[in-house]
């Protein structure tokens, strides 16, 4: 199963109707043209907040999926420190991890490194834990994007000088710790909601937050 933003609303992409919550839209997927069909008439209609595709080939209708999009990758991460506490910044009014489009030549987990020195100022250590994939969509210069974000929690290793990277619209630093994280998911997109989610359920089994 793939879950894909589009600001607050998202398609799930699934190898059976998914019943356990109520979509505004389903539809399963047979031809090539009106697959295409629904997805545009999904981005275009506000009052279509949910929207389930099907099909028991769901790797040929994920590669058929993404078709339709520019397709880019990118990673981010979590920094966790001694204290059991998580890095966020604040990046246009809302609460968000570092994040960014890989460079040519570099492994995603590299990317995720590099994102955070640059956002925050500070330095990743040790890659605690490695979590699932996000998927949203947006549009570019008249081009319609799937972007991929890959995310990692990592180990702060106390290096670096902490800054905000105003020229990314990052306005703000905040450690959380794990009663403070409901915070967070106030004023946060939902796709960040998920990471956090998972970070914070994974952390707990391994009793670190």
């Amino acid at each position: 199963m793939y879950k894909v933003y589009f600001d607050n609303r998202f398609i799930v992409i699934s190898s059976q109707p998914d019943r356990m919550q109520k979509y505004c839209l389903f539809h399963k997927y047979y031809d090539i043209d009106e697959l295409y069909v629904k997805i545009s008439f999904f981005i275009n209609n506000n009052d279509i907040s949910s929207f389930n595709i099907y099909s028991y080939k769901i790797d040929s209708l994920w590669n058929t999926f993404r078709g339709y999009f520019l397709n880019i990758i990118a990673a981010g991460g979590l920094l966790y420190n001694d204290n059991g506490e998580l890095l966020f910044i604040r990046r246009r009014s809302k609460w968000d991890i570092p994040k960014g489009h890989l460079s040519e030549n570099e492994s995603v987990r590299e990317c995720a490194v590099r994102e955070i020195e640059e956002e925050t100022g500070l330095k990743a250590g040790k890659a605690r834990l490695i979590l699932k994939p996000t998927y949203h969509i947006y549009k570019r210069n008249d081009k319609w994007v799937l972007k991929e974000t890959h995310w990692y929690v990592f180990d702060d290793t106390g290096e670096g000088n902490a800054r905000p990277l105003q020229s990314e619209d990052i306005t703000e630093l905040k450690w959380f710790n794990r009663d403070e994280i409901k915070y967070v998911h106030q004023n946060t997109w939902p796709s960040v909601s998920d990471v956090i989610h998972e970070a914070v359920r994974k952390l707990q089994n391994n009793q670190a937050l």
